[in-house]
């Protein structure tokens, strides 16, 4: 299943087939009817396309002479990237007390300049999901695509609201939200190299494409990025979701959620710990009142843990998988042994 995806529908048709399941699969989750999307490499190519179609299709209805997006503080750097490769201004958000972007100062942005506004479902650093029905009717008022990344959540926040647990609007029954990019390779459980950019158009689709006929060999059209890729991930992929099925994820969200409520207990326990915002699913962070947060992180590190720090605030972050399981007891014993050589001074 090495292959060239242009000769996806000829030497390879099962590849088209894969593909074509897999956008169809994250439609349905996503409660897109109109069955339109791509596959990608991941996360980061699946926004670059997101703000790539909606620059061609805003370029196409008006003069632009200086494009910019508008984002949360919080949105991934794969925005900013997007932005350094097709030369348009990114202008950030700030957060409110929730951790959400403010919607107010996110309007005050907005100009006749702008080609998308973005939301994250969560965010990356503090699990929080933005007010996406706000953000939906403020592009609906503006004329403008929201997008949502929804890399982390995307195969997530759709089981989660399955359990019963509150999880805030966020996809396409949102009316505004035009695309969203969500990653197999995280909570899908796919191979990594594989996410998928599920838009409300075709046309959304289309604007992404490239197609070239000016050399030797005649017509060449990719829809992504990238051109040659390999297939084994995206078989992968659709071998998971159809050995899993719903019921499957459902039982690994409630798994996976189960444990992230034993390590928030454990932590919301010390007296000086606590959750940043509310977040929903299995990405949060902890801060410290009191205490030096960053020396608790390091004091973590070197009792052996892997411990991402978040810089604003200063918080230690937590991305909570299957694999934890057996581990929550031991880190939160190590956790209450570290805060406390903080409250004493040795660290």
């Amino acid at each position: 299943y090495n292959a060239n995806p242009l000769l996806t529908g000829r030497a390879f048709p099962s590849l088209e087939t894969i593909s074509n399941d897999l956008v169809a699969i994250a439609c349905e989750l996503l409660h897109n009817h109109r069955q339109s999307g791509m596959v990608t490499t991941g996360g980061s190519e699946s926004n670059l396309l997101g703000v790539w179609s909606a620059l061609q299709l805003a370029r196409r209805s008006r003069q632009i002479a200086s494009p910019n997006l508008v984002i949360p503080y919080s949105a991934h750097p794969s925005f900013d990237k997007a932005a350094m490769y097709f030369d348009i201004e990114v202008r950030r958000a700030p957060l409110d007390g929730k951790f959400q972007v403010d919607c107010e100062a996110m309007a005050a942005l907005v100009d006749d300049a702008t080609v998308l506004l973005v939301g994250s479902a969560p965010d990356y650093s503090h699990g929080a999901v933005d007010d996406i029905t706000q953000l939906g009717q403020m592009a609906l008022q503006r004329d403008l695509p929201l997008h949502v990344d929804a890399c982390v959540g995307g195969f997530m926040l759709p089981f989660v609201e399955r359990l019963g647990r509150v999880t805030p609007p966020w996809d396409f029954r949102v009316p505004g939200v035009r695309s969203i990019s969500a990653d197999v390779h995280k909570h899908g459980y796919g191979p990594k190299g594989v996410s998928v950019l599920i838009t409300d158009a075709d046309e959304r689709v289309d604007a992404t494409s490239f197609e070239f006929f000016g050399w030797p060999h005649g017509r060449y059209v990719t829809q992504t990025i990238c051109g040659t890729r390999s297939g084994a991930a995206l078989a992968g992929a659709w071998s998971i979701f159809k050995f899993l099925g719903e019921s499957g994820y459902i039982q690994l969200a409630r798994e996976v959620m189960e444990i992230t409520d034993r390590f928030r207990a454990g932590i919301e326990a010390v007296d000086e710990l606590y959750v940043l915002g509310n977040p929903p699913v299995n990405k949060f962070s902890y801060a410290a009142s009191g205490l030096d947060v960053m020396a608790i992180a390091d004091g973590l590190a070197a009792r052996g843990w892997i411990v991402p720090k978040e810089a604003d605030p200063e918080a230690i972050g937590m991305h909570v998988g299957l694999f934890h399981e057996g581990a929550v007891d031991h880190y939160i014993e190590d956790l209450c042994l570290v805060v406390e050589k903080v409250r004493s001074g040795e660290l």
